[in-house]
């Protein structure tokens, strides 16, 4: 986590929990939080894009069929 955030988190809590060791596991514990769930949401992003990619691609050849079978009638 942001060393700044820290230090902003910890300036408005109660001074016994300030610099407890609680509360560093407490941060980490919404650092890895935060860390997965951008990691997911980066992997999302690119399945969405994928699949995009795999739709554009098959919309196309679908319309060069179309198109081929229609240049035959």
């Amino acid at each position: 986590m942001n060393p700044l955030l820290k230090r902003q988190i910890r300036k408005y809590l109660p001074k016994e929990l300030r610099e407890s060791e609680d509360l560093d596991a407490f941060l980490d514990a919404i650092n890895k939080s935060y860390k997965t769930s951008e990691e997911q949401f980066v992997m999302l992003q690119r399945a969405t894009t994928i699949s995009s990619e795999e739709l554009f691609n098959v919309n196309s050849k679908l319309k060069e069929e179309t198109n081929s079978q229609k240049s035959y009638q």
